[in-house]
């Protein structure tokens, strides 16, 4: 006949030790599964903890380096974009000066030619009155 009692048999021990052994690797399956990771813990794996902590550090060096560089492009194209817009600003102010000199230069020929018609017409205009014609 079977015995109730308060305590417990070795055999019984035994079950609910092996028991609360597989309820805490569910539960580290469990955060395995939830985190997408292997490794959670330094007690899980503690060499391939070290290595994967220096591999995330790695990670985290070059995302924040891509970062920069990014940043860096978008400064140096900005900087382009300024240097072109002088450039067209430059190229419009030569194209100005170079306008103006053009027409202050047909404007000297234009002149220089009413100046020698006038100059012709006072010569023949002294010949006419010195009887020279």
């Amino acid at each position: 006949m079977t015995r109730i009692g308060a305590t417990l048999s070795g055999m019984e021990r035994s079950l609910l030790n092996r028991l609360a052994e597989a309820n805490a690797e569910a539960t580290i399956c469990s955060l395995r599964i939830a985190t997408g990771q292997k490794i959670n813990h330094p007690a899980d794996d503690p060499s391939t903890f070290v290595r994967l902590s220096g591999l995330q550090a790695r990670l985290s060096n070059v995302q924040t380096t891509m970062s920069n560089v990014t940043a860096t492009e978008s400064m140096v194209s900005q900087a382009q974009s300024t240097i072109d817009e002088v450039n067209l600003v430059d190229d419009t102010e030569e194209t100005v000066r170079l306008a103006y000199y053009q027409d202050l230069a047909s404007n000297a020929v234009a002149g220089l030619y009413i100046l020698r018609q006038q100059r012709a017409s006072i010569v023949a205009l002294i010949q006419q009155l010195a009887g020279l014609s």
